[in-house]
């Protein structure tokens, strides 16, 4: 009897979860809606669990596109949460109130967090990294800020990173914090850029059951990125698949990489 009542509470917790992640999904961005405004892209998205703690939201405002990159506390349910919250905001902030610079979308969304879950008045610390990029197409340049975040791009067949600020969204009383800051790249010549989560870089696997690094990462979105984005990501998944072997992924992995055309 006992063992019916765990197997039918089973079958309600993962229809549930199941459930959850139909509404998950149902809010990222259409692929198609990306493709039209980035039409040589792609997503690598792996979930940990049936639902994510990453996330991406991409919005496209006249001659602007919005691309941004998120890795909510935990994984599961718990970063399921976060994330639409995450989501909720970025579309409230560049949505509603239009604010379309990088450095103060994340300074609100900071701002948001605290107040939300009222870290000021409890022992929350929950939050997320989050890497934005806003393409200024008038401009011909590519705006960034990120929160524990940073991008790689590469230009001239040279690669290049861009830190994000030493900060979270929400409250770490570790660092005395107060903006984010904003790099600027001028688009003058075919760039490819790529937002990520560090789920990648974390994994264990190969012979020495060790986390995959990210110097080896870099090196081989280097050493594939004149391929077309398409079979970039296959390469990508298949060297993640070799290296992980039998192991269990150990986080949310997500990679969102674009190429911009001069």
């Amino acid at each position: 009897l006992k063992n019916e009542l765990i197997e039918e509470k089973n079958i309600n917790i993962t229809d549930s979860i199941l459930y959850a992640k139909k509404i998950q999904s149902a809010v990222l961005p259409f692929k198609k809606r990306i493709d039209k405004g980035l039409p040589e892209n792609f997503i690598l998205y792996r979930p940990k669990d049936l639902v994510s703690g990453d996330f991406y939201w991409y919005g496209h405002f006249d001659d602007k596109i919005v691309v941004a990159v998120a890795d909510c506390t935990g994984h599961g349910i718990p970063g399921a949460f976060m994330s639409f919250i995450g989501h909720d905001m970025l579309n409230y902030i560049c949505n509603i109130k239009r604010e379309l610079s990088p450095d103060l979308i994340l300074n609100e969304m900071r701002a948001n967090v605290i107040k939300l879950l009222r870290q000021k008045e409890s022992t929350n610390r929950d939050g997320m990294d989050i890497s934005i990029c806003v393409i200024d197409k008038t401009k011909k340049e590519m705006q960034f800020a990120g929160a524990n975040q940073s991008m790689l791009y590469i230009s001239d067949n040279k690669m290049h990173q861009l830190k994000g600020d030493r900060a979270t969204i929400g409250l770490d009383e570790c660092r005395h914090f107060s903006e984010f800051n904003k790099h600027i790249v001028q688009l003058e010549a075919d760039t490819v850029f790529y937002l990520f989560t560090d789920g990648y870089m974390d994994q264990f696997g190969g012979e020495q059951d060790r986390k995959f690094m990210f110097a080896p990462f870099k090196a081989l979105i280097f050493k594939n990125h004149l391929k077309q984005l398409t079979t970039q990501k296959q390469l990508l998944e298949d060297a993640l698949d070799k290296w992980q072997g039998h192991q269990d992924q150990v986080d949310d992995i997500l990679i969102f990489g674009f190429r911009i055309f001069d």
